[in-house]
């Protein structure tokens, strides 16, 4: 199947795959490995249905909000599936499913197989994330792009939902905590590979748009001790007076 007719048979769910028969399947074809999980991905559809769902996400969802890096969690979730225990990639993957519902076409086969009430299953996607994001905590407070990714996925989810407005600003305050611990803040420049430079500088700048997007409905915009960023975004500087940004495309 050629690229074009690929990306037609994700968009519209026009794919001969029988999703229907195999979306109640319990995801058993992941490695043993994850024992400690299994509770949780129990609660999950077959695997071939949730790379359906990562598909989609990746052709359709994430074309203004690249909130996730397609190669490095492509990569991740290879290796999860494989065998490789990672709560952050289970927790990044229950929330590209439950925003991948808002954006699903009407009579997509997906939706075919799903429940009818998605908004519900959405909220279960959700809450599965919670629950392995809480036992990542546990084990680990390590601050990681990977954990940055999760975060800002997780605020595109919960203004789609609209589910609990409190934590929405709650975890967009925790994500700034986070980016400038890390020193997203900070321009890399070229002592780093430019994948994970560029990488970096997107997440950057997708807290800067989602505290931006705050501003004075719950508390003043983030003010550091220069408020003039200057960025390096897909090959261009972006000036960012008062972080009103210039976009990056």
């Amino acid at each position: 199947m050629d690229n074009i007719t690929h990306s037609q048979s994700i968009r519209d769910g026009s794919s001969g795959t029988e999703v229907a028969t195999v979306l109640m399947e319990r995801a058993h074809d992941i490695s043993p490995t994850h024992d400690g999980d299994y509770d949780l991905r129990k609660e999950l559809p077959h695997t071939s249905v949730i790379d359906g769902f990562v598909d989609f996400y990746f052709e359709y969802c994430n074309w203004v909000y690249r909130h996730v890096n397609f190669p490095a969690f492509m990569a991740a979730w290879a290796r999860y599936k494989s065998g490789g225990a990672d709560r952050i990639v289970l927790a990044t993957v229950c929330i590209i499913m439950a925003v991948t519902l808002h954006y699903l076409p009407a009579g997509h086969e997906l939706l075919r197989a799903l429940p009818s009430d998605t908004e519900d299953l959405g909220a279960h996607f959700y809450n599965i994330m919670r629950l392995a994001l809480q036992r990542r905590q546990l084990e680990s407070r390590a601050y990681t792009l990977e954990l940055v990714e999760l975060h800002l996925i997780r605020t595109h989810y919960l203004m789609l939902s609209k589910i609990d407005s409190e934590e929405t600003w709650h975890v967009k305050g925790e994500l700034v905590n986070i980016a400038t611990a890390m020193g997203l803040h900070r321009d890399p420049g070229k002592e780093m590979p430019l994948e994970v430079a560029e990488r970096r500088r997107w997440a950057w700048w997708h807290v800067i748009l989602l505290e931006r997007y705050g501003q004075g409905v719950t508390y003043p915009a983030y003010s550091g001790t220069n408020p003039h960023w200057l960025l390096q975004l897909a090959g261009i500087y972006v000036r960012t007076p008062h972080l009103n940004c210039l976009a990056p495309f």
